[in-house]
């Protein structure tokens, strides 16, 4: 075998050595960014159930009727009487 042979044999080993570590390290990341797109779906289901927990809290806490029981126990309010409201007319 010549210098020139042998020297291309050499270049070819190491042309395929690289390219068959970048076909491996593709194929690392493509199971890595598999399992990390998995784990964030998995938290955007989870924080989807939290946003419907959330908006059902908040329509309950602001619905009348628990309005109205606050405003009734905790800051004495009730509805007003008939003697209880003004009218005010204005003149144009």
């Amino acid at each position: 075998m010549s210098g020139k042979n042998f020297l291309a044999h050499i270049v070819c080993v190491i042309f395929l050595t690289i390219m068959a570590l970048g076909l491996v390290w593709i194929r690392t990341e493509r199971i890595r960014l598999g399992y990390t797109f998995s784990q964030a779906y998995k938290v955007l289901a989870e924080l989807g159930e939290v946003n419907k927990k959330l908006r059902l809290e908040w329509e309950y806490l602001t619905g009348y009727t628990n309005l109205s029981r606050i405003a009734s126990k905790e800051f004495n309010m009730h509805p007003p009487r008939s003697s209880d409201i003004l009218f005010v007319i204005t003149e144009k």
